[in-house]
Formats: structure tokens, sequence, C-alpha cells
């Protein structure tokens, strides 16, 4: 059966939005053991997957970023492989996966309102997880509004 979270995002410019994620249980038995979420082959400081019941929000910062910010308080950005056109601060976001966690290639689908809810549009590969600091998500939100213009 499907269960689905929904989470508010602020992006940088302070307006609200919602993020829904979809996730997808798996029916293998309940003792199986999961995955490792961090592999010994990741570069250091970043990570393949985030556990779901860790993220406390998440916010779309341009076409090719997204900032995860866990319930320590720690940030993980999540820089596409390639910028996912029609992303844009604000945005509504799912995904799907068969675990409790969001992965390394995972593919989100953007969502539009439309009608009586909301329309998927346009879908994209995430990449690794790279754990930063306040100072760094400042630099590069500074970088990506210095962009902008």
């Amino acid at each position: 059966s499907d269960q689905g979270r929904i989470w508010r995002m602020k992006t940088a410019l302070g307006l609200t939005a919602t993020a829904i994620f979809g996730l997808v249980i798996s029916s293998g038995p309940s003792g199986a053991a999961e995955p490792e979420a961090k592999r010994s082959d990741a570069p250091p400081g970043t990570e393949y997957c985030l556990s779901l019941i860790r993220i406390r929000d998440s916010k779309i910062l341009d076409s090719k970023h997204i900032l995860f910010t866990m319930t320590d308080k720690s940030m993980y950005l999540n820089t596409l492989p390639k910028k996912c056109a029609g992303m844009d601060p604000g945005d509504a976001y799912t995904f799907r996966t068969s675990l409790n966690r969001v992965c390394n290639q995972d593919v989100i689908t953007i969502l539009y309102p439309g009608g009586h809810g909301m329309l998927p549009g346009v879908s994209c590969g995430l990449g690794m997880f790279e754990r930063l600091t306040q100072e760094q998500v400042d630099a590069l939100k500074l970088q990506i509004e210095a962009e902008s213009h």
C-alpha cells in the first residue's frame, strides 16, 4: 500500500510550498536487514541515501540543487547530475521509493497545481547528498541569487 508524507518547505525567498513524498512500503519480511545507508566508497562528507524519518524539511534552491535539513539540524545538499528544467524554488515534488529513505539516482517528479489536485510535471534524477555547514549554505544561496540576476 502507498503511504504519503507531506512536508512544508520554506524557500530562500520565505515563500511556503509543499513537498509530497510518496513512499511505497516493501512487503519483505519485517526482520529483513536494511541495506547500509552509507557505503564505504562514498567520498568523505557525502551520503548515498538519507533516512526519510530523519528529514525535517527540504527546499528547492534552483533547477539543480535541493537542500535537506535533518531533525538534528544538519544539512545536506543534493546536486542533481543535470539541471532539471522546470524545477524552481517553491515547487512541490514527489518521489517513490521501496525503502524508507531517499537515495542517489532516485527520481523526483515536479508537481504543478491543476484541477482538484497536483499534476505531475518533469522528472529528474537525484545526485549524492553532501553535508554542508550553515556558512556553506549561505554562500551557495548568495551564489544562486547572483547567477539568477
